[in-house]
Formats: C-alpha cells, sequence, structure tokens
C-alpha cells in the first residue's frame, strides 16, 4: 500500500513538473514575443527621431531662407518707397 502511495505521489509530483516545464515554456515564448515587439519600437521610434530631425532641419533652412527674402523684400520695398518720395518732392519742385 505504501508503494501505491508512492507512486501516486511520484505520479502527481511528474503531473506538476510537466505542467511547471509547460508553463516555463510558454513564458519563455511570450519573453521572446515581447522582446521583439519592443526592439521593433525602439526601432520605429529611432525612425521618427530622424525624420523629425530631418523635418526641423529642413524648416530651419526655410525659415532662415525666408528670413533672407524678407530683408530682401523690405529692402526693395524702402527703395521704390523712396524714388516715389524723391519723385513727388522733384514734381513739387
Amino acid at each position: 500500500m505504501e508503494a501505491d502511495g508512492l507512486d501516486s505521489q511520484q505520479a502527481s509530483n511528474l503531473q506538476r513538473f510537466e505542467k511547471i516545464e509547460t508553463s516555463l515554456g510558454e513564458m519563455q515564448a511570450k519573453q521572446l514575443k515581447f522582446s521583439g515587439w519592443f526592439s521593433s519600437l525602439g526601432q520605429q521610434v529611432q525612425a521618427t527621431e530622424a525624420s523629425i530631425q530631418g523635418i526641423q532641419y529642413t524648416l530651419n533652412t526655410h525659415q532662415t531662407d525666408l528670413q533672407g527674402l524678407h530683408h530682401e523684400v523690405k529692402n526693395v520695398s524702402d527703395q521704390v518707397g523712396q524714388a516715389v518720395h524723391n519723385a513727388l518732392q522733384n514734381h513739387k519742385a
């Protein structure tokens, strides 16, 4: 009878170990899946960051160009204004 009890206990222990092994295998598979997700997410974040830096560089370049254009337009406008003013002054004289 004691042998039956030991066999039963060993069978029970074996089932528990098999469940533990199965659970560990599932946990390892999920861990690999999550590692892949996070690695992919990290790569996507880096790509997005690089794109944002490229856009920021382009915007800064355009801003510099627009500032230069603004100064050119202002200078031409001032010159035209001065020319019109001079023409009116000469016409009155």
